[in-house]
């Protein structure tokens, strides 16, 4: 039977799942869940995306996931597929490791967030020794929306659902917040989630107001001559040229603006380069993401955004 095609928004906010197939766990180690969290840090970064909240289980995570315009099935492929390459690496295993496709649904209002962060902060109930102490789970963003964690990694960013609870005090929102998640793991519903949003959602916050959505569909041309400007090419048939060094910062930035700005895959941005394997993009694309990182080009990246 065909899949069904994966409902998606430009501008959408998912609440996304994957699980391991039964015969090896999706995090053998707690250092292959810190393994994973390095490379969705790495992921949002070079994509531009944002993680609102967070919870890895021994077989399965979850993830609150603002892609702000890139693709989620793009995003997701990335972060599986090197997940998956580290675990057969470590483990000297091979063939799949995921149970099927990765599990999305957009999220669509403050109550369906809220209502998510909620359920994805209450799974380690089901862990003995954290049941009722959920936010000492150290694989999982509560600890961090309490400030009962400092976050070793900048993943998390808890502005955004903070605020959906209470936009102009912090500590009250965290309390608040809190409070709702307990409920929600002991009676299964919220019933102080409307209450709180009716104090705190009248004209005092909107849905999107915080969310900078860059959607993914700039000209190859466009952005092309913006880099080559950049690097002083004169010529952007220089791209095609595979082997001259000179030129070679200017490939490389060109296949992640590509990738990541133009909502092109690799397999696409492969093709557009003059033929080149995806193998050889996919590492042009990661030394393209360095240069702008390493350089801290913010102004090429806000150029990016405003082209």
């Amino acid at each position: 039977m065909p899949r069904t095609h994966r409902i998606k928004d430009p501008e959408a906010i998912y609440h996304v799942m994957s699980r391991s197939i039964s015969e090896f766990n999706l995090f053998p180690e707690n250092s292959d869940k810190d393994k994973f969290l390095d490379i969705l840090q790495e992921c949002m970064n070079k994509y531009n995306c944002k993680t609102y909240a967070y919870c890895l289980m021994t077989n399965h995570y979850h993830l609150i996931l603002d892609t702000l315009g890139f693709d989620i099935s793009k995003f997701m492929k990335s972060l599986n597929q090197r997940y998956v390459k580290y675990i057969n690496k470590t483990y000297k295993r091979r063939g799949h490791l995921l149970d099927e496709r990765f599990s999305s649904k957009i999220i669509d209002s403050e109550e369906y967030l809220l209502t998510v962060s909620a359920y994805v902060h209450n799974n380690t109930r089901d862990l003995p020794e954290y049941n009722g102490k959920e936010s000492e789970y150290p694989y999982s963003s509560m600890g961090i929306y309490l400030g009962k964690r400092k976050e070793k990694k900048v993943i998390v960013d808890t502005d955004f659902i903070l605020g959906c609870v209470n936009e102009a005090d912090r500590k009250e929102a965290v309390k608040r917040y809190e409070e709702m998640v307990i409920e929600h793991r002991d009676i299964g519903i919220n019933r102080k989630l409307k209450q709180y949003l009716e104090e705190f959602q009248n004209e005092q916050y909107e849905y999107r107001s915080y969310r900078k959505v860059l959607l993914r569909d700039k000209k190859p041309e466009d952005v092309i001559n913006l880099i080559a400007n950049r690097f002083g090419v004169k010529d952007t048939s220089e791209l095609m040229h595979r082997w001259k060094r000179k030129t070679m910062d200017f490939r490389r930035v060109t296949a992640y603006v590509l990738n990541a700005f133009c909502g092109m895959g690799i397999n696409e941005v492969a093709g557009y380069m003059h033929n080149i394997t995806a193998s050889c993009c996919t590492n042009l694309s990661n030394r393209g993401f360095e240069i702008i990182r390493n350089n801290k080009w913010n102004s090429l990246v806000t150029e990016l955004y405003n082209a």
